[in-house]
């Protein structure tokens, strides 16, 4: 890789990222985890001495094309990029709209509370100016992009949820599209809807897109395009059909011929609009849903996401394609920015992402690790032995997985769909797994083999995608008895594939099913907030409804199944007598997202609990208080489990990682009959008596001390790998990374972490011991690597405003020598900034003129910590110092032939004069430099 095209990756990372705000750690963290290969850190680390190593990281999946992560608080299900560049803004489940701004990545302005229901579509007017937003409120709304201020709407026709919105080119019109299978065209000059709903009864409407000419638009209604005249609405030509499930995105091409469509059905065509003809496809690349594409600006490329987490590019000229990033959880939307240079996507793990497209080839993007897992990880579940933990995932594998070793030992690809659940016989000889097409397979440990298949169970014979995924089903081994639930509310039992009972009574979707340790008791909870529970032999209903305030995710038995323990989509957890069918204690609360799984240890003093929030709990019983809280997944907690001793949780989660943490001491069984054969794994041990040792990392990837001091700045792509500091194991085919802060140079020792190549600059004042440790902050610099940072980042030439520059016990000379370290890193205090014609005063008496020129400038966002109002402008005396020096700069630049300020290093200078007025006083000017290239 060229040098000039790592450098730009380098400072465009930095610059967007909030790394961006500490200057130290362009060394500290940016440094650090470059890959040793690359030319930026094949030339700088040579000169780093004891930095935080990040261990695996040579052996980790990288995404370099990843600039930004930018968290939204919930799941981000749309993107946009205004037609101007200026602005990015997202759409998020919990009804809010952020705009940033696209250059810094910062908040424009204040979060929109937008709608009552979920945000599904978003659009800028092609001005930039305002936009668009359609909900499952039912109603669009147009905002003044600047404030925030509400200009339209709601506007108000759609009786179903609004999945799509677009603005016509031109700007004069704006189409939604809605569950309830109509299109609307609302004109934007009176916000009123132009003629009646066009619709197509029974249809959804996932997508509308205008052509480049805006005097057509095309509808998906589920997996036929229909193609309208806007200004009368009539239908153009026949419907175009070629899909078999429903389609998802729209895109024209520029020259409005082609149409390129995306769909469930996991496939992309490409339309002739005048034929109604596939021309190219349909593609397969991907494995998954096809959430969404765009097409570039200049049309000769496209994206497009799908569900496997995974982003291609193409060229629409030749329709080839390649995976260009893999993002964490379900990509819902992608755009291009403007300029078509960079990319957003959206995501169900509540982030915006920031790809660069320039200059990422495949070979760095994937490293495609064999083991883990390719998409979410709905089930984890130890072996009763403990010896091994299965895995069930959306990518339609089941992986076993050496509890010991964290080895993959079998990968099982028999299931045709999502694998929703995982369980193991009571002897650890066999497991099972559930998958979304309502088949049950049967697998030998010993072997790895399919034993045999149950299904498909058709329950009620109802279907519905979001459901699917929910599906509960429990397998008893010894009689290969079935019990699952419904969308109609009843429960359903089948012994050896033959429906023998139904138990009814709740009125909603059922989520979860569980057994008792004795399967004498069956609970199950549904959307309708009802938990109840069942005698497994009479099949009568014991007790219940016992109430929760919302959906019942999961549900789970005590080890000695007098407890039960139900989590809720409202984050509470709460416990009840399975003996009394009362409320034991208060409801549990903590979480701040729905409660996904629950899991006793197996004492049963102590529960775990994993939440849509992202992290763990585990909880004492008897007091209804968390004693730990585990966060390091980046997408929601699927499911927990405790290993059978009580050392050890294993969680999965939406970002497809498996985590292994150590569990706190309380939940370690003293009773239990399993030995321990999973040894306390920690983290390699790291300066026992260092501060450093407890640390924890945020939402932006600071990795802080129990003081809140920074210690290190993760990247975007490696944070989903770390191991954390509780974390005894980390499953994923992107590898893992771990921190090593053996010896390094943290905390109030950052400056000491990168030396210069040694010169007569440095060993000359470094004889100094003293005043060379008071300086060192200064001296140790080089001023190649900040310089690439600072012209990307403010394009001027920069001079320091320090005073630490000009103390009153500094010499000229000694104050020269840190002049450039200075000015190319130290920006804790500010710059000062040359305007005007300085640069023709290159002549030392002629700088004098400039003096008025000067000010100080400080750009907020190249301020590492402190108010603004602590800066303070130079006075006279140290202003005229400052510009004398840079003419003798200019003077010694102008004198050498090809100066290269990376090689020529200005080390001294003195000047004698007579005369008593400066305009007629002659100079005698010596400047000493250094040649860099003949030290080396």
């Amino acid at each position: 890789m060229l040098l000039a095209q790592d450098a730009r990756q380098f400072t465009t990372l930095f610059a967007t990222s909030a790394v961006s705000r500490s200057t130290p750690h362009l060394y500290v963290s940016m440094l650090a985890s470059w890959l040793e290969h690359r030319p930026i850190a094949h030339y700088f680390t040579r000169q780093s001495a004891e930095l935080v190593q990040f261990k695996g990281i040579e052996t980790t999946e990288r995404q370099f094309g990843l600039l930004s992560s930018l968290p939204t608080g919930s799941d981000a299900r749309c993107v946009s990029y205004s037609s101007n560049g200026k602005f990015l803004a997202a759409g998020t489940v919990d009804g809010r709209i952020i705009i940033w701004d696209a250059a810094s990545c910062r908040m424009a302005i204040d979060p929109i509370a937008a709608h009552d229901g979920m945000i599904r579509a978003i659009a800028f007017s092609p001005d930039g100016t305002r936009i668009c937003s359609g909900s499952h409120d039912l109603t669009l709304c147009v905002w003044d992009v600047q404030t925030g201020h509400l200009v339209a709407g709601p506007l108000q026709g759609h009786i179903d949820h609004i999945y799509t919105a677009d603005y016509s080119p031109d700007g004069l019109w704006l189409a939604s599209g809605s569950a309830d299978g109509t299109v609307y065209i609302w004109s934007t000059d009176t916000w009123k809807h132009k003629g009646n709903a066009l619709s197509e009864p029974g249809q959804k409407v996932y997508s509308v897109a205008f052509s480049p000419d805006s005097t057509t638009f095309a509808a998906a209604y589920s997996s036929v395009i229909i193609i309208r005249d806007l200004l009368s609405g009539q239908r153009i030509g026949n419907p175009l059909e070629g899909h078999t499930e429903s389609i998802t995105s729209l895109a024209f091409l520029p020259d409005g011929k082609r149409l390129v469509s995306g769909s469930y059905d996991c496939t992309i065509c490409v339309w002739d609009v005048s034929s109604g003809q596939v021309v190219f496809g349909p593609f397969h690349e991907h494995t998954n849903i096809v959430f969404d594409l765009k097409i570039s600006p200049d049309g000769h490329s496209m994206v497009s996401a799908a569900l496997g987490e995974t982003i291609r590019i193409w060229n629409t000229q030749t329709w080839q394609s390649r995976v260009l990033f893999r993002n964490t959880g379900y990509i819902r939307s992608v755009v291009f920015s403007s300029d078509g240079l960079h990319l957003a996507s959206g995501s169900s793990d509540g982030n915006v992402r920031i790809w660069e497209v320039e200059g990422i080839s495949e070979e760095e993007v994937i490293v495609n690790h064999p083991d883990g897992h390719n998409s979410w990880i709905k089930s984890v579940s130890f072996s009763p032995c403990g010896t091994y933990l299965v895995s069930g995932s959306y990518d339609k594998t089941v992986c076993i997985w050496d509890s010991q070793s964290k080895q993959l030992t079998h990968r099982l690809q028999k299931h045709e769909h999502w694998v929703i659940s995982v369980g193991v016989s009571n002897d650890s000889k066999y497991f099972y797994s559930v998958s979304e097409d309502r088949l049950i397979h049967v697998w030998s440990k010993r072997t790895g083999e399919l034993e045999y298949t149950i299904g498909p169970i058709e329950a009620d014979g109802q279907h519905d995608d979001h459901y699917d995924e929910f599906w509960p089903a429990i397998l008893l081994f010894d009689t290969k008895r079935v019990v699952c639930g419904s969308m109609s509310g009843r429960i359903y039992i089948q012994d050896d594939g033959k429906p023998t009972c139904t138990l009814t009574g709740h009125n909603g979707w059922v989520f979860s099913i569980a057994f008792s340790p004795s399967r004498q008791l069956i609970a199950s909870g549904s959307d309708d907030g009802v938990v109840m529970i069942w005698d497994a032999t009479t099949r009568e209903r014991l007790f219940g409804p016992l109430m929760h305030s919302g959906s019942v995710f999961s549900i789970a038995f005590s080890p000695d199944g007098t407890q039960l323990a139900s989590g809720c989509f409202d984050g509470i957890i709460c416990l009840w007598s399975s003996l009394t069918g009362i409320a034991v204690g208060n409801p549990f609360g903590g979480h701040t997202g729905c409660i996904l799984s629950v899991f006793f240890s197996p004492s049963g003093h102590q529960l775990v609990s994993g939440s849509a929030d992202k992290s763990l709990r585990v909880w004492d019983v008897a007091s209804g208080q968390s004693i730990a809280v585990f966060e390091g997944h980046t997408d929601q907690v699927l499911s927990v489990a405790f290993s059978p001793d009580g050392a050890q949780i294993a969680s999965g989660s939406a970002d497809s990682i498996i985590r292994l943490w150590n569990a706190p001491a309380q939940c370690i069984s003293s009773t239990s009959h399993v030995p321990s054969k999973v040894p306390q794994e920690q983290p390699e041990n790291i300066e026992k008596d260092s501060s450093s040792l407890e640390w924890d990392m945020d939402k932006d990837g600071w990795v802080c001390d129990p003081q809140n001091r920074l210690l290190l700045w993760v990247p975007p792509d490696l944070r989903s790998v770390l191991l954390r500091q509780n974390n005894s194991g980390l499953i994923s085919r992107q590898g893992r990374v771990e921190l090593d802060f053996s010896n390094a140079r943290v905390g109030d020792k950052w400056q000491m972490c990168y030396e210069p190549f040694p010169n007569y600059f440095t060993s000359c004042f470094l004889g100094d011991f003293r005043e060379a440790e008071t300086r060192r902050i200064e001296l140790d610099r080089d001023p190649d690597l900040f310089r690439i940072v600072i012209s990307h980042l403010n394009g001027y030439v920069v001079l320091p405003l320090n005073e630490k520059i000009l103390p009153g016990s500094a010499s000229l000379r000694s104050t020269l020598l840190n002049l450039r370290a200075d000015a190319q890193f130290y920006q804790l205090d500010g710059f000062t900034v040359a305007h005007g014609d300085l640069d023709k005063y290159w002549s030392y008496h002629k700088a004098w003129p400039a003096e008025a020129e000067w000010q100080t400038y400080v750009p907020e966002d190249a301020i590492g910590q402190g108010p603004l109002e602590n800066l303070k402008a130079p006075d006279t005396s140290a202003r005229l110092r400052l510009e004398q020096m840079a003419a003798i700069e200019r003077i010694a630049a102008h004198s050498i032939k090809d100066y290269d300020p990376r090689r020529h290093i200005l080390v001294e200078w003195n000047e004698t004069g007579t005369g008593v007025d400066h305009n007629f006083v002659s100079y005698d000017v010596n400047i000493v430099y250094e040649d860099r290239a003949l030290v080396y």
